[in-house]
């Protein structure tokens, strides 16, 4: 791991240092998981998968399922709901029980929906109760939201959602996804399948280099390897990693200056 550290309130560059359902399918990197395979309950899924009411109606069953690579033709079909009918909040959510329990595990977690009157503008909101979220696409304005699930993401192909991040004591990663917003008319929102895909760190990272802090993103170039990770800490010791990217150039959002008390930050590479 390549690191470069930063001390927020001062915003000054310190160092850079080099420091060493049913499971439909399941390998050491990549696990799919189907929220209908044989399910006639509209409230109770196969695990493990579960329905989130948050007040809203049940989903009913459909016989219909995307065709995406690597989905099981062998499954019953999928859970659907007309979208402009979905309660604020409500949705489903899983635990990838076949996903490794390592700290700092990073996954790719991905949906995939029928070719079935999908909406075009749904917005849904991700959230753990155990792992850090990354990478969402904010729609509708917000850092906690995804697109996946509008028709030109994710029908009959995988929709990258976000990137789950494993934290030490995790047995397993969980995630949810919340309604926000969207569908007209008759147009549906399918729960199908789920993809979860292991990112590895690289063999041989290098070090990036933070160019800044703009606002309240902290800037950062360079470097090498397949993940990019913000650490926190108080003291330049017990290093707490806070949010994960996969590219760079890149930055990552903190807090604002004055907001909370002075803190270092570093971006590695892995």
């Amino acid at each position: 791991m390549k690191t470069e550290w930063f001390l927020h309130s001062f915003r000054i560059p310190l160092l850079a240092l080099s420091l060493a359902a049913a499971i439909i399918s399941s390998s050491a990197e990549e696990v799919i998981y189907c929220a209908r395979m044989h399910s006639t309950s509209t409230s109770i899924w196969d695990p493990p998968f579960w329905w989130i009411s948050a007040g809203g109606s049940a989903y009913s069953t459909a016989t219909v399922k995307s065709t995406a690579a690597g989905t099981p033709t062998g499954r019953d079909g999928s859970y659907v709901h007309t979208a402009s009918s979905l309660s604020p909040g409500e949705g489903f959510g899983l635990v990838c029980t076949a996903c490794s329990a390592a700290p700092d595990s990073v996954y790719q977690v991905e949906v995939t929906q029928p070719s079935s009157n999908v909406a075009t503008d749904t917005i849904f909101g991700v959230c753990s109760t155990n792992c850090a979220v990354g990478g969402l696409s904010g729609g509708a304005g917000s850092a906690t939201n995804t697109t996946a699930f509008q028709a030109a993401n994710s029908v009959n192909k995988w929709g990258f959602v976000c990137w789950l991040t494993n934290t030490a004591g995790v047995p397993n990663p969980e995630i949810e996804f919340h309604y926000v917003s969207g569908g007209t008319a008759s147009l549906r929102h399918f729960a199908d399948c789920v993809r979860f895909t292991l990112v590895p760190a690289s063999s041989v990272p290098s070090p990036v280099q933070i160019g800044g802090l703009a606002g309240t993103a902290l800037q950062y170039t360079g470097g090498s390897g397949t993940r990019f990770v913000l650490l926190r800490c108080a003291s330049l010791f017990d290093w707490q990693r806070v949010a994960t990217n996969f590219v760079t150039p890149g930055s990552f959002s903190i807090p604002a200056v004055g907001t909370e008390p002075a803190a270092f930050y570093a971006v590695a590479s892995e």
